[in-house]
């Protein structure tokens, strides 16, 4: 998990530039919706920077609630390819996280979590190595299946919310009904 004191520290951590550290950032700043962006450097060659997405996330106010309620149904399964690909880079390998701060590694850890959930509830979502292996057929059932998935999801998402708005209203309709002579 992580928590506000962590956020605070890594948005610390990540006011000056730091290219050791722009990459752990990357599938954290994806997974929350912002995209790389394209930087000419001085030497005239251009690089995609997670940097300058990184600084305009931790500006957020609601950042913190963003985290806490992140909503896995509202990311595309192209975004969890590009997340994979970036945690399959040596910095992400056990041996290397050891190296970091503790707030860090739990940044770390909560990417790797929301992946590592992300495969057990979308089970039909792709990763970069399924295109890989699967035929055209098998790609375009698992896109459809996991489009039905995310608007189950969804729904339960919007049947859960207008349910905890209503419930104390129907608890007490519900004690002032005689439920017990009701026939069943």
């Amino acid at each position: 998990q992580i928590t506000k004191d962590d956020l605070s520290k890594i948005k610390f951590i990540y006011k000056k530039y730091n290219k050791k550290f722009e990459i752990l950032i990357s599938p954290f700043v994806l997974l929350l919706g912002k995209k790389p962006k394209n930087v000419i450097k001085p030497d005239g060659l251009k690089v995609v920077s997670y940097y300058l997405p990184a600084q305009e996330l931790f500006k957020e106010k609601e950042l913190e609630n963003k985290v806490r309620n992140f909503e896995l149904e509202t990311i595309p399964s192209s975004t969890f390819s590009e997340v994979e690909k970036l945690l399959g880079q040596k910095e992400f390998n056990p041996d290397n996280i050891n190296n970091y701060s503790t707030s860090q590694i739990h940044l770390i850890n909560w990417v790797k979590g929301v992946v590592e959930f992300h495969r057990i509830i979308r089970k039909y979502s792709l990763s970069v190595y399924d295109y890989e292996i699967l035929n055209d057929n098998e790609i375009n059932f698992c896109i459809e299946m996991d489009t039905i998935d995310l608007l189950y999801y969804k729904l339960l998402r919007y049947a859960a919310k207008y349910c905890s708005k209503y419930e104390k209203k129907a608890k007490i309709m519900m004690s002032e009904m005689n439920i017990e002579n009701i026939d069943n």
